[in-house]
Formats: C-alpha cells, structure tokens, sequence
C-alpha cells in the first residue's frame, strides 16, 4: 500500500462507526433544513435570506453597521422590494418570519379598528421584559391581569391629575432649565454648545417629580446650575468660534441607576436573543448594581408615600402628590373590594412605575431635542411660534412676565403651537416601529397571515416621508375602507413631506379665515393608537407644550454650521439626535421678536 493510500485510510473512520456517521450526517441535514425560514406564502421576502440559519441577520448587522440606525433596516426592505408589505428573518432558528407593515391607513386599521385581531407584539415585551416584566406592555388586553393594571393606573391621565398634579412639577423644572441656560447663555455669548445632557436631565427631573416627587436640592438641573455658575465666571468674556464646553455633573446613584437600566432597554430592539442578551447582563456588577439601586429606591419611595397617606379614600385621593401616591392609593381600593391584604410591595407596582419613569424620560428627552434641532434649522417657523405664543399671552407680554403654567395648560385655541409639537413628533420618530402579534389567523392586504406572526407597523417610510406604495382598494380590509370622512387620515404631499413644516397640520375656515389645526392632515403614528395606544400620550403632550413655550418665549436659537449639523441618528431605546448644539441668544419680548 503506498504511503498516500495509508494516510488516506488512516483518516477514514473504520467501518463500524460508518452507519453512525451516516446517521448524523443524516440527522444534522434534516436539523438544518428544519432550521432554514420558512417564508409565508404570497409575501415577498429577500431570497438570499432563506439560504442561511441567520435569515436576515448577517444583512440587517451590515446595514447598522453602516448606517447605524438599526430599526430603519425594516423599512429598507419594504423600498427595496417596492411593496408596502414584506417578511423578514431576524429571529434565527425556529423563529417564523416577521412581516413589515409599511401602508399607513392599513396600519391605523390594525390600530384602531382590527385591535381583537392583532393585541401588542412580543417585541416590545422581549425589550422590556429584562427589567420591568410585570407591567402592561406584557399583558394581552382580553387578560385580567390587564384590566387590573388599568384600573391601578387609571386616574395618571385624566385631565384633573395632569393639570393639578403633573402641570405644575413639569413647568417649575421647565423654568430650572430655562435659568440654566440663561447663564449659559451669558458665557457662550453665542457661541455653540452640546445641549444634549441638559435636555436629558431636565426631563428625568420632571419625571421623576411627578413620579416620586423631587426636592429642588436633588434636582439634576439645579446641580448643573450651580456647577456652571460657579465654574466658568473667568469664561464669560471669552468668544472663539470653537463650540464653548461645558463640565457635565455626573448624575447622583439613584437617577444614574434609573438611566441604566434604561439604556438597557435597547438590547431588547437590537439583540437577536433579546431575553439571554438581557439576562446575561443582569448577571454583571453594572446592570445587577443598578437593579439592586432602583429596588431600594422603590422601597424607600414606597415606604415614604404609605407614611403621609390619609386613612380614608376620599382624602387619599385628594391629597395625591405624585403618580405613586395615587396608585397606592388605588392598589388600596382595589384591594378592599376584592378583600385581600393591600401588596403596596408588588413586583407590579415597582414595575408600572419604572415603566413610567423610563417612558416618560427617554421619548419626551429626545424628541425634545429634535425639536430643538429642527427649530434652530428652520428660522422662519422659529419666528412664526415666538409671534403666535405672544398672541396667546397678551397678558404675559403686557406685564414682561413668564406664562403661567394655568395660562400654557388652558390656551385652548393654540393652532400653530399645537402644530409644530405635532411636526416635532411626525419628523423626530424617536419610535419608528411599533408591533403588533396576529391573536388569529387573519389577512393583511389579501395576504394570509397565520395566528402568532409579529406584524412591524412602520412610520420612518414610504408613506411618511417618502411616496407610498399604490395599493387596490380590493385588497384593503373591510373597515379600512369604511373609515372615511372625518374618521380617515389624510395622505401627504410627495413633494414636501419629507421636510419640516409645521403649516402641513394647519386648515383655515373658509368663511372666518382663521387657521385651526387637524390632527388628521396625514399620518403620524408616534404614540400608536387604539386601545394599546402609548398610556402616557396625554402627559407627553403636556411635557411637550410647557417645554416648548417656556424655551421659545425667553430664547431665540441661532442657526448652526453645516460642519455641526450631521442629522445623525443614535439608536438608544428610542432614535436620539447624535449632534445637539444649539446656539442661544436671550429673548426678552419688550425687545421684539
């Protein structure tokens, strides 16, 4: 035997484990083609997909890589295969396929009209699910479990609680970050400066006031104030053309806990494995540290809300402080009409008010600070809101005063303020994709979808800032095409509506002349809709309007450097500006507009 024929056959298994190998090679070929997509039927997909385990993986990992903004991937898919409704892999191994949504009025119908077809997809509850499992974006909403949490936080919302409770904590930290850049102002003497971490910590101020309640000393903004005002007195004359760099003050242990955990929380959009990614990290001293902080905080919060709680419900209510006070107020009332024991230490009470805080934090921070980024690009419209808000507050004007916060929260004829908030929330979509779980075997556009597919609604695409897909009336569901009249959503005009305008939002009375504002000009699906519509809607609207009027009444922002301005988009739990400078020029309003 030669030596080549040797080495050969000493690499060949010997021939009892033959049948074996054969078998496994068997087994593992059958494994893999169990493993390859499986697409749905009559919905186009990239083919290339199917050939791996990974599906869609490998090309959604190139795409953040490249673009970054890893959520905008979705809506790519649905332009490249020029159709307004596609399927995805992104869910490796016995994972079904993921169907892109990208036709707004079939996504307002699934909203708003198909809500007992398609109930809040798993994920978001795989996103939130690592920190904050027991709470509502996990429950479905024919649950019992649902309706409960409901009634726990029913009263957050109504107009009583935000205007008494909410509006006055929101506009008095609204004010702190107005005196803080005041004296920021006064160093930079218009020169550039990052307005990023100012605009994130005045909105965790707020939250975390009409969540817990926060004494002025604990305030991040006032920490920040102080800071600045004592630490750049010898800057103040000094102007180069550089951006002007503030110290940033680093957050006390229990609001940077509340922040990490929050950053977590884009694991969950970004991570194949969301659930094990999560886990795994919990299990290391930064995310399991901040777990520990925030459970102590809840406890102490907890502890120090049953302490000042009056005995009788009536008096509990009226004397509700803060969103923990009113739902252990109504942990209480419900406990007694079921007749069990209160549990004000309830995984579900620590989860809805972390929700809560993160929610009311993250979204309202950075679409906020889109705003501002637009604003400061768009001049004329910046003049046009300063002269509408002085018509609103003649009285504010007359006196050289602030609005009041009853003023702001009842200026009910308030077209054009009520239209750039609502231009902010369109072209900022902090939430570009919001999913939805098929509770049955339905249709889509006559395409057949099975009972458990995760339906992505999308609001960054075709439709929204870009031409739509034409779509046969034939195809569309029977209560899509019975909404009509003042029920329908409008549809953009392609020529601008990928630019920021506020007027788009705007008719005017054909006999009276005045313009009024339409929310259903055209879509915008930044809260969703429906019955899983966002629960916060009404206070971030509330966070939006205060904000904007107190920031835009006592300043004018300069336009920046094209080399400043890159419109980059950062992919935290939702879609933040990754450049935030501003400059800010002082705006008394007896000096004009």
């Amino acid at each position: 035997m030669s030596n080549s024929s040797a080495i050969l056959t000493g690499l060949w298994p010997p021939a009892y484990l033959a049948v074996p190998v054969a078998v496994l090679v068997v087994v593992g070929y059958v494994i893999w083609l169990r493993l390859l997509p499986k697409p749905l039927p009559g919905i186009p997909y990239n083919p290339e997909a199917l050939k791996s385990v990974f599906g869609d993986v490998p090309s959604m990992l190139r795409w953040r890589q490249e673009h970054g903004e890893q959520r905008k991937w979705y809506q790519a898919q649905a332009v490249k295969m020029n159709t307004p409704i596609c399927q995805v892999f992104t869910k490796p191994f016995f994972y079904g396929p993921q169907v892109i949504l990208t036709d707004h009025r079939e996504i307002h119908d699934i909203f708003h009209k198909r809500f007992k077809e398609f109930d809040k997809g798993y994920k978001e509850s795989e996103a939130f699910g690592g920190i904050i499992p027991d709470e509502l974006l996990s429950l479905k909403l024919a649950s019992p479990e649902y309706k409960f949490h409901k009634d726990l936080m029913r009263d957050l919302m109504l107009p009583q609680f935000l205007n008494n409770v909410n509006a006055p904590e929101i506009y008095d930290k609204a004010m702190l970050l107005v005196d803080l850049w005041k004296t920021k102002a006064s160093i930079t003497s218009g020169r550039p400066f990052d307005f990023k971490d100012d605009i994130h910590k005045a909105a965790l101020d707020i939250i975390m006031a009409v969540s817990f309640g926060l004494e002025q000393e604990e305030s991040c903004t006032q920490k920040q104030l102080s800071d600045t005002v004592n630490s750049h007195v010898e800057d103040r004359l000094s102007a180069p053309t550089d951006p002007y760099s503030f110290n940033e003050v680093p957050m006390a242990k229990e609001p940077e806990a509340i922040t990490t955990l929050a950053a977590s929380v884009k694991i969950g959009f970004n991570s194949p494995l969301p659930v094990q990614h999560h886990w795994f990290l919990r299990q290391l001293p930064h995310l399991g540290g901040a777990v520990r902080t925030k459970n102590a905080m809840m406890r102490r919060k907890i502890n120090e809300s049953l302490a000042r709680m009056p005995p009788t419900d009536e008096e509990a209510l009226k004397s509700a402080r803060t969103a923990l006070d009113n739902m252990l107020y109504r942990e209480r009332l419900l406990a007694n009409k079921a007749g069990r024991r209160p549990n004000f230490h309830a995984s579900y009470i620590y989860d809805e008010m972390l929700a809560y805080v993160i929610a009311g934090h993250d979204t309202t921070a950075n679409t906020f600070s889109w705003g501002l980024i637009y604003l400061a690009d768009h001049q004329q419209p910046q003049h046009d809101l300063r002269v509408h808000l002085y018509s609103l507050f003649p009285h504010a004007v007359a006196e050289q005063r602030q609005p009041t916060v009853t003023e702001i929260i009842k200026a009910a004829d308030a077209p054009y303020l009520d239209a750039v908030i609502e231009e902010i929330l369109r072209c900022s979509v902090v939430l570009p994709m919001i999913s939805r779980e098929a509770l049955v075997d339905t249709t889509i556009l006559g395409k057949p979808i099975p009972k458990g597919t995760l339906i992505m609604c999308m609001s960054n695409g075709p439709g929204f800032f870009r031409p739509g897909f034409q779509v046969d009336d034939s195809l569309r569901s029977k209560s899509s095409l019975a909404t009509t009249g003042s029920g329908a959503v409008g549809t953009w005009d392609s020529a601008d509506m990928h630019l920021f305008k506020p007027g788009r939002w705007l008719d005017q009375d054909a006999t009276t002349g005045r313009q009024t504002f339409n929310s259903r000009k055209g879509p915008m699906n930044s809260f969703g809709g429906g019955p899983r519509g966002c629960f916060g809607r009404r206070l971030a609207y509330m966070e939006l309007r205060i904000l904007v009027v107190l920031v835009f009444w006592n300043f004018r922002l300069g336009s920046i450097p094209p080399d400043m301005r890159s419109y980059r988009r950062r992919e935290q739990i939702t879609i933040e500006p990754a450049d935030c400078h501003i400059r800010l020029e002082v705006a008394p309003l007896w000096h004009g507009v």
